[in-house]
């Protein structure tokens, strides 16, 4: 499902929305955990939205985007490239001997026990 792209003035709307949950709790309750409730948020998300406000001002509260920052996974092209990767070079042990094995020595071993 594509994420939802949401305009300048949409941002803004919902970064003052979260401005003024943190405001509540500071100026008419008093109390961080009855405003949570009356606004329908989690303590956790309060404070998520306290602290990037201190840090980062109405910008901090702001939706960011949920993509990573970077990919975990390695690429076919960066595992080529990394030493010991190749699976035509690169050699097993045996569990049962001190012998190091080609990959197509590996795949003939029994692993039966007999």
């Amino acid at each position: 499902m594509a994420e939802r792209v949401w305009s300048e003035k949409e941002l803004v709307r919902r970064a003052n929305r979260r401005l003024s949950v943190l405001r509540h709790a500071e100026e008419v309750s008093g109390n961080v955990a009855a405003t949570c409730r009356y606004c329908g948020i989690s303590r956790n998300v309060f404070y998520r939205w306290k602290h990037r406000y201190e840090d980062e001002g109405l910008d901090g509260l702001k939706d960011r985007s949920s993509a990573p920052l970077h990919c975990p996974n390695v690429t076919a092209t960066a595992a080529a490239t990394t030493p010991g990767t190749d699976p035509q070079t690169r050699h097993t042990h045996d569990r049962r001997s001190s012998d190091i094995l080609t990959p197509n020595e590996a795949a003939s071993v029994d692993h039966s026990g007999g």
